[in-house]
């Protein structure tokens, strides 16, 4: 950003000299309030620019008092220094204090709704066998079908029998 050096030189009488020298940047000529950081960066001090969150941190507030890069909170995942995203149904992730964190999938048998610090064994009678895939929650087994376990798909009633309730582990 070009900047414009203006230098005004007094004199008074009795010989006194006195010289002043500022710098503006022309996107703010003349104007001299205080700015707050903007998202992405984080106050240093009074006197300093703020600086750049570091890779793996993040501030996400235009305007805020004192901005602090952070790492991701439990259930969400890095995407740059201006934020985070919640991890989708299905992932989870468990760390608070690390840098660029990553949501990670739920095997099968365990399931997680959004912004989930951890996932959740299907409960019993319910099961979820994808361990990658785009559908993940516990259900019950559909009629005509059995419930082999929480990590199984179920199964094909066998010939001669049948199972016409949805909520039936067996």
């Amino acid at each position: 950003m070009p900047l414009i050096v203006y230098s005004l030189t007094l004199s008074l009488s009795l010989s006194l000299s006195l010289s002043l020298s500022f710098f503006l940047s022309t996107s703010t000529l003349f104007s001299f309030s205080c700015d707050y950081c903007a998202s992405g960066k984080s106050y240093v001090a009074i006197d300093q620019q703020c600086a750049v969150c570091v890779i793996g941190r993040y501030q996400s507030e235009n305007d805020q008092n004192e901005a602090t890069c952070s790492t991701c909170p439990k259930g969400y995942e890095y995407i740059d220094t201006k934020s985070c995203s919640s991890c989708a149904a299905g992932w989870y992730q468990d760390q608070s204090t690390v840098l660029s964190v990553a949501c990670k999938e739920c095997v099968a048998g365990y399931s997680a709704a959004n912004s989930e610090t951890n996932c959740n064994v299907c409960a019993d009678g319910k099961t979820q066998p994808l361990s990658s895939a785009t559908k993940y929650s516990c259900d019950y087994c559909e009629i005509g079908k059995e419930y082999v376990d929480t990590s199984t798909a179920c199964t094909n009633c066998s010939v001669s029998n049948y199972q016409v309730r949805k909520r039936q582990k067996n």
